[in-house]
C-alpha cells in the first residue's frame, strides 16, 4: 500500500467518525416558549391529579429503525378552572395523556417528552391538545 492509499483510508475514517459524532451530538428539542405553549393548546386548565397510570410501550414518536420505547402516563384530572377551550367546566374529570422517552436503541437525538409529570394529589396547569376522547398534554 502506498502513501496515497493510506492517506485516503485515514481521511475516510476521520470523515466517518466525524459524521457519527456530529449525528449523535445533536441535542433534544428545546422546550417551547410560554407564548407558543398557549398558542398550540386547544384547552388550558388548572386541576388536581386524581390518578396517574404509567405504561411502557413501543414509541409512536420515534419512527427511526431500532428499539424505541416510551413511558406513557394516563392521568385523571378534576378541573378547578379553565382559561381556554370549550366543552370543559369546573368539576369535570378529564383524561390527560403525557409521555417521556424511556429507551432508544440506538440512542437517537430528538423529542424527549414532557419534562415534568405531576403526582397524585398535585394541582397543576395543563396546556392540552384535544385528540379524540383524550387530551394530550403539550406541557405543564
Amino acid at each position: 500500500m502506498n502513501k496515497f492509499d493510506s492517506t485516503r483510508i485515514s481521511l475516510a475514517m476521520v470523515t466517518v467518525i466525524f459524521v457519527v459524532i456530529t449525528n449523535f451530538s445533536k441535542g433534544a428539542k428545546a422546550p417551547i416558549s410560554a407564548e407558543e405553549r398557549e398558542k398550540q393548546a386547544t384547552h388550558i386548565v388548572v386541576g388536581k391529579v386524581l390518578t396517574v397510570e404509567p405504561k411502557i410501550q413501543k414509541s409512536t414518536i420515534e419512527t427511526a429503525k431500532g428499539f424505541h420505547r416510551d413511558k406513557v402516563y394516563t392521568m385523571t384530572v378534576v378541573v378547578d378552572t379553565k382559561t381556554k377551550g370549550k366543552g370543559i367546566k369546573a368539576g369535570d374529570r378529564i383524561t390527560v395523556v403525557a409521555w417521556k422517552s424511556h429507551q432508544r436503541i440506538p440512542p437517537l437525538p430528538g423529542l424527549q417528552g414532557h419534562e415534568t409529570i405531576p403526582k397524585v394529589g398535585e394541582v397543576a396547569t395543563f396546556y392540552l391538545k384535544k385528540n379524540r376522547d383524550f387530551f394530550h398534554k403539550t406541557s405543564f
